[in-house]
């Protein structure tokens, strides 16, 4: 493998809001979070997310109709079918990014004057050792090797291209994917379902309204941009205690990327609760 880079910086390149070698960090460690659903992608029977379509119920039994018909008209495994089959877009892509995070991770350790990495073992390989490695020693490359300015920004545009890739392959929309989570502090209550239950939390990138300014078509593919990624509470009647809040956007909650650990175990715990007080409230009615 060759390990080669030709890529000029200017000062304009420099012009930006947030520096590159941070963005560089944060993308690659985004990138190692996101590692473990895009490997599971590669299965057939692995659902990836998306934005569920909404259609009417005439069209949901016209579509299970075709379903159920295809199924009985099946003998055996279909044509091309196997029973371990992988999504090939999925493993050409994994590929891609591990053989590019090695690659990074090389570049990296030898300005930082450190050992490289093995190299990974087959496609399967795990690609956060390596992304691991870049993001921790980036800034001790950048101040060890004479030119360390050009690579912590081919890092940082790298860094961004695969996680773009990522995020493509998982189906994940960095600004306006809805989530399939009740929000345990407004339980979902909006003016249209006063009573609860609506998904109301949404992905957004509070910085989208902001043009680009660097001659990209997606804001997101911009190195240059900083971004600030957030899940954000739409219903329009959540006010959690100012202790659980990240932030707020457009006068709602709003909780950034860092914060998204600790707001999936708020929201486990709460699922958890409930799920208890309706199994107490079931047992309570049910004794005479």
């Amino acid at each position: 493998m060759t390990h080669t880079i030709a890529r000029p910086v200017t000062s304009h390149a420099r012009a930006h809001g947030l520096p590159a070698i941070d963005r560089a960090i944060g993308d690659l460690r985004l990138l190692g979070a996101y590692w473990p659903g895009l490997v599971a992608t590669r299965l057939p029977d692995v659902v990836r997310p998306y934005q569920p379509p909404t259609i009417t119920p005439e069209q949901r039994a016209e579509l299970d109709y075709e379903a159920r018909l295809e199924r009985a008209e099946r003998v055996g495994e279909a044509p091309g079918e196997h029973i371990d089959a992988a999504r090939p877009d999925v493993l050409d892509l994994l590929f891609e990014l591990i053989d590019t995070a090695e690659d990074l991770a090389a570049h990296v350790s030898r300005a930082a004057w450190l050992p490289v990495l093995p190299p990974p073992a087959g496609v399967l390989a795990d690609a956060r050792p390596f992304l691991e490695r870049t993001a921790r020693y980036l800034p001790a490359a950048a101040v060890g090797w004479a030119n360390g300015d050009e690579l912590v920004w081919w890092v940082a545009r790298t860094a961004r291209q695969m996680l773009v890739q990522a995020g493509r392959a998982l189906a994940l929309t960095h600004d306006g994917q809805r989530l399939d989570a009740v929000c345990p502090w407004c339980q979902g209550r909006t003016e249209t379902a006063p009573v609860g239950g609506a998904k109301t939390w949404r992905v957004r990138d509070l910085l989208a309204a902001q043009r680009c300014e660097h001659d990209q078509i997606e804001r997101l593919t911009c190195v240059r941009c900083p971004q600030l990624i957030a899940i954000v509470c739409e219903s329009g009647t959540c006010e959690p205690p100012s202790k659980d809040v990240g932030t707020w956007w457009r006068g709602r909650p709003a909780w950034p990327i860092e914060e998204w650990d600790w707001l999936a175990r708020r929201l486990v715990a709460a699922e958890a609760h409930t799920t208890r007080s309706v199994t107490w409230t079931s047992s309570s009615s049910s004794t005479p």
